[in-house]
């Protein structure tokens, strides 16, 4: 199965996830998305385009929070989940999948509850997307 498939996927599903991507965070490029239609997740992808540019400073996010989750041994910072006011984001970081890039997939919750049940699907999609995303990277 392809990662857009996985993508669609997520975002089919009975789940918090509205909306997936996959991003080279290092050039604020947008690698993959989602393309299954929905009432929730059309006005979000509609807006991502836009939004991807934005995204690229995710990777001072990492640059951040690495050496203090180092100095703390407690390693490098895998992914991040962020709360918003009308709904939740969570991203998986790859820094090891592009030589010299920093690659993540997202994923955006259109509702502001279930922070709990966006991780817990977010760990059960990514489990099935990380091999394929390294397979269509190599």
């Amino acid at each position: 199965m392809s990662v857009r498939d996985l993508l669609n996927q997520a975002v089919q599903a009975e789940n918090q996830i509205d909306a997936g991507f996959v991003i080279n965070v290092t050039d604020s490029f947008m690698l993959n998305k989602h393309d299954v239609k929905s009432v929730k997740s059309d006005p979000i992808l509609a807006k991502l385009k836009a939004a991807e540019g934005y995204l690229g400073h995710l990777a001072t996010l990492k640059q951040t929070i690495d050496p203090l989750g180092k100095e703390l041994d407690r390693g490098e910072m895998d992914y991040a989940l962020f709360q918003l006011t009308n709904g939740s984001l969570l991203f998986y970081f790859f820094p090891n999948l592009v030589q010299g890039k920093l690659i993540a997939v997202g994923f955006v919750s259109a509702e502001a509850e279930g922070l709990g049940q966006m991780l817990f699907w977010g760990d059960r999609y990514i489990k099935q997307i990380e091999p394929e995303l390294r397979k269509e990277l190599a």
